[in-house]
């Protein structure tokens, strides 16, 4: 086949013409193809290796999935992007056609792990709530452990091994000066006010956690369902490159 020559009319200016056109659309087919491949090599990068029955790492794999689901629908465009008297041959059919197979596949495989997400939301959330519940436990238990051994002191030696044994952080306190009743006084309400800080710093960072937690339980629950239909409709979209492909294939 003959290169059409570029014709230059104007020293400054060159317009594109049938075989600049061509060659760029061929240069988005090559590039969109290596998209393609790349995107294949992410997604055995993450499922493999494969840690079935662990909520966590189903869950941040599914996230994965979903966050890298742009890479195939780029390909996707690039790959199938044809104009008007755009030439396809034999090989190029037959390639067109696996990718077209190859979103059935993904849209199974997003369908498939839609409903995976939802119980491995619903684990971990009992698991996380879980955690907290046994964390204030032995807290609580700490402190009035705490408490009581602050009560049970008789003498300013006993509350400063009982402050550095705990980590209270009353030396100053109990190295006043102060008669021991009011040393025994300011301990404890020192150790009942830095115990509301830390509830309340526990807290927030539980809500915090709980918050991000569900903001990408959300997420990829719906990414999933939005991939499958994604895939789904790129499939039936490239009906044609199946039909074409038979019909390169008997001619």
């Amino acid at each position: 086949m003959e290169i059409e020559k570029p014709q230059i009319n104007n020293p400054s200016v060159y317009e594109a013409n049938k075989s600049t056109e061509q060659r760029s659309l061929t240069l988005l087919r090559t590039i969109g193809f290596f998209v393609f491949i790349f995107a294949l090599l992410d997604y055995l990068a993450i499922l493999i290796p494969a840690y079935i029955f662990n909520p966590d790492w189903e869950f941040n794999t599914v996230g994965r999935l979903v966050e890298q689901i742009w890479s195939p629908l780029l390909a996707y465009f690039l790959v199938f992007f044809y104009i008007e008297k755009n030439e396809i041959r034999l090989k190029q059919a037959r390639w067109l056609n696996f990718f077209s197979w190859v979103a059935l596949a993904l849209s199974i495989l997003y369908f498939a792990i839609f409903p995976l997400i939802l119980s491995d939301t619903f684990k971990i959330n009992n698991r996380l709530r879980a955690q907290n519940t046994v964390q204030i436990a032995k807290f609580d238990t700490g402190l009035e452990r705490v408490k009581q051994l602050v009560t049970q002191a008789t003498s300013d030696q006993q509350l400063l091994a009982i402050s550095q044994a705990t980590k209270l952080g009353a030396e100053d306190i109990i190295r006043s000066g102060r008669p021991f009743p009011q040393i025994k006084t300011e301990v404890t309400e020192k150790l009942v006010n830095d115990a509301l800080k830390y509830r309340k710093f526990a807290s927030g960072e539980n809500k915090t956690r709980m918050m991000e937690f569900y903001k990408n339980a959300i997420k990829y629950t719906l990414g999933t369902f939005l991939g499958g239909v994604c895939m789904f409709m790129i499939w039936r979209l490239t009906r044609w490159s199946r039909v074409l492909y038979k019909q390169l294939r008997k001619a």
